[in-house]
């Protein structure tokens, strides 16, 4: 959880030091996708209630509880309809596409974040036959998958980072000679 939410923040930070209205967008854009990730790992809030079960790894928290409930999901599709309108509004597609050009897009982090939330979702009992392989600790597997594809995301939000910054470096450093 602190990952994810250590990634939403730093995303808003990105977005309240970037010079570039584009970027500003961008890091705007990218902040409900990590409040969203947070949420959904908080089960929504059931975490902050008592376990609906103990078990020999931990307690399991059911969202299933929560008087809220029916809100979530159109509260999350609200959040993605307002990323999606954000990406089109501010033509962000062109700061991917930059990203992509110069050679900076987290390729390796993506596929190492959605190999890990394979793990998790195969360790989490959805993986048909898989999940027999992961044995008597499915619940610390899916927890450290998850982990891991956080972590993983946070590499790939650092790297675009490091471009955005070298990029507006380098156009200082054009528009100054």
């Amino acid at each position: 959880m602190l990952v994810l939410l250590v990634g939403m923040v730093a995303a808003l930070v990105y977005q309240h030091r970037s010079d570039e209205r584009a970027w500003k967008w961008f890091w705007r854009a990218a902040a409900p996708l990590w409040f969203i990730l947070l949420a959904r790992e908080l089960s929504w809030g059931a975490v902050f209630y008592p376990p609906t079960q103990m078990t020999g790894d931990g307690p399991i928290f059911s969202s299933d509880h929560l008087w809220y409930k029916p809100a979530v999901y159109p509260i999350v599709a609200l959040l993605g309809v307002a990323v999606v309108y954000i990406v089109l509004r501010h033509r962000l597609v062109k700061k991917v596409d930059e990203v992509i050009r110069a050679g900076a897009a987290p390729w390796l982090e993506t596929l190492l974040a959605v190999i890990c939330v394979a793990v998790a979702t195969v360790a989490e009992g959805h993986g048909g036959a898989l999940s027999r392989w992961i044995g008597g600790h499915s619940m610390l597997v899916e927890e450290l998958a998850e982990l891991a594809a956080a972590l993983w995301l946070f590499t790939g939000q650092a790297r675009v980072r490091v471009f955005q910054f070298k990029e507006s470096r380098t156009g200082d450093l054009l528009r100054t000679s």
